[in-house]
This record gives structure tokens, C-alpha cells and sequence, in this order.
């Protein structure tokens, strides 16, 4: 059952304070751990990728940036403050740097690269694997007045060359594709034309061949990121093994230095599993009564 329940949403275009999703409560690495030497602390934010505002994020913003990111956050996305390891994340690819970022579904990753689109000048590009998924987004971004928009299969020839058109003259400030658009070659020259701020990869475990959804065209992200001139560039994703991970660095030709992970861990604080012996359907029938009418608020399967 879920008390409460998470949108999250992707992604940014140009430089414009934009809006986004909301983020569910994270734990940093750093949490409760036991005091060890601080040669062994050091090697644990390494690959973490920290635990402060600023450990493993290069150097400390300006004030003048992090003021920019915070008002972003406020007037953007209607939030106060940032939650987890969101902050790190954002500063690192606001200061034109790179990350891999490991936060459980509905946990506000999308945030993490929708700011940093904003603030940075130009245009970020989204990767995106479900269709479905880029509409829903988009939609809710057009609510919150960005100039989103995707160009996938779903469209007719008419459009996606419109869009095309439309993108390649700097008119949206977000833009979702699927890795398979890199291959056509007319998006390819709009991109030329694009500067690209950010290229942000979502479902980041679709570039490893150990990923559990293994989709060929995501095998192709590092060639894509070298024709968009080499961006900041962040992938994110829920799940990835230590081998999923060195596969996603070794696919985009980034060193584990450059490219440092950002990783809540799993735990899901407004989740929980219960199990409750009933014995007959009227057993059972009184327990989904009691459990409805003791959660009438919340989410629940």
C-alpha cells in the first residue's frame, strides 16, 4: 500500500526556468554509516558519488548559479527544497560535468536533469524508450508552460517533419526521441543546427547488454553523444548492477572519474508489504474492507 503517491516526469530543452515532477523522500549512501578511517569514508563517496552538496560535483557553484537553480526549483516546479541526492546531481551538471544516477521509480530523477536543462544555455535532449511514457510527460510539462514536445513513430510524416523544422530553429526547450531517431538522418543535420546543453539518458540499463531490457539502439549512445558534440551527460535508471554500470561507462566512452555514480540505494519509505492470513473469501473479503477503510487516502494493490 502507498500512502501517497509519486509523478515523475523527465527532462529539459533551452535555458528557461521550466517545470517538473515531484520527488518522494531518498536516503543518501552516507546514511548511518559506521565511522571508519578517512582514507575508507573518501573511497566510499568516490563511488557514490558523495554525500554533500558538492563531493563528487567538481567545483561549488557561483552563488549566482545556485541562486538560478533555486529559483528554478521554487518558481518552476513550485517546490522549497530539494530532497536526497537531487542538489548534488543538479549542481554537477549545471557546472557542465557528468553523472550516473541510481533512484528508485517516482523518486524525482527526472528533476535532476530538467533544472540543469534550464539553467545551462541551449537545448537538452532527451532519450526515452516508451512512447507512451514521452506523450505522458510531455503533456504535463505543456501544462506547466515548457515548450515540450517528442518526435516518435506516432507521428505522421507531415508532422515529424514539422517538429523537425521546429526543433532545428530552437523552438522547444524540451525534446524526448527514442535512440532509434538517431539513425535517421534528417534529425541528425537538425541537431547540427541545435546547441545541446544536456543529453540525458532515461532508462539508462537499456545500454547494457546485462540490462534487463536490453534494446539494441541504446547500444549506439556513445557514438550519438559524440555527434551532439560531447554535452553534459547524465543516465539514469532505477536498477543497474555494478556490471550494468561499467557497461553504461564503457558504452559512452566516459572514465569512471568523469562519470561518478549518484545512488540512493532501494528503500521506498512510503511503501510497504503486508501479509495477513485469512482463511475462506469472508476472511478475506473483511480483510480488503478493513485495509480500504484504513487507508482511505491511499494507493494499494
Amino acid at each position: 500500500l502507498t500512502p501517497s503517491g509519486v509523478f515523475e516526469s523527465t527532462s529539459s530543452l533551452t535555458g528557461t526556468p521550466r517545470m517538473a515532477p515531484t520527488a518522494v523522500n531518498t536516503r543518501t549512501n552516507d546514511k548511518e554509516r559506521p565511522q571508519s578511517s578517512g582514507r575508507k569514508r573518501k573511497q566510499r563517496r568516490r563511488r557514490s558519488g558523495g554525500g554533500g552538496g558538492n563531493r563528487g560535483g567538481g567545483p561549488r557553484l557561483p552563488q549566482s548559479l545556485r541562486d538560478q537553480v533555486q529559483r528554478v526549483l521554487e518558481e518552476g516546479f513550485g517546490l522549497k527544497s530539494f530532497r536526497g541526492i537531487q542538489k548534488q546531481v543538479i549542481y554537477r551538471l549545471v557546472s557542465g560535468k557528468n553523472a550516473m544516477v541510481v533512484m528508485p521509480t517516482g523518486s524525482g530523477k527526472s528533476l535532476c536533469f530538467q533544472i540543469p536543462a534550464l539553467v545551462r544555455e541551449g537545448t537538452a535532449i532527451i532519450l526515452s524508450p516508451l512512447i507512451a511514457l514521452m506523450q505522458d510527460q510531455v503533456e504535463r510539462l505543456k501544462e506547466k508552460g515548457i515548450r515540450a514536445s517528442f518526435i516518435n513513430s506516432t507521428l505522421s510524416n507531415r508532422e515529424r517533419a514539422a517538429r523537425r523544422t521546429a526543433f532545428s530553429k530552437g523552438a522547444y526547450d524540451i525534446l524526448y526521441v527514442t535512440p532509434e531517431r538517431f539513425r535517421n538522418k534528417t534529425f541528425l543535420e537538425a541537431c547540427d543546427k541545435v546547441k545541446i546543453n544536456l543529453f540525458a539518458i532515461d532508462e539508462a540499463h537499456c545500454i547494457s547488454q546485462w540490462g534487463h531490457d536490453f534494446r539494441p539502439a541504446y547500444r549506439e549512445v556513445g557514438d550519438i553523444r559524440l555527434r551532439l558534440g560531447e554535452p553534459p551527460t547524465v543516465a539514469l535508471t532505477a536498477t543497474a548492477t555494478r556490471r550494468v554500470q561499467r557497461d553504461i561507462r564503457r558504452l559512452l566512452g566516459i572514465s569512471n572519474r568523469q562519470f561518478p555514480l549518484f545512488h540512493t540505494g532501494i528503500e521506498r519509505p512510503n511503501l510497504f508489504l503486508d501479509v495477513r492470513y485469512a482463511f475462506g473469501d469472508e476472511a478475506k473479503i473483511e480483510e480488503i474492507i478493513h485495509t480500504i477503510e484504513k487507508y482511505p487516502d491511499g494507493c494499494g494493490i
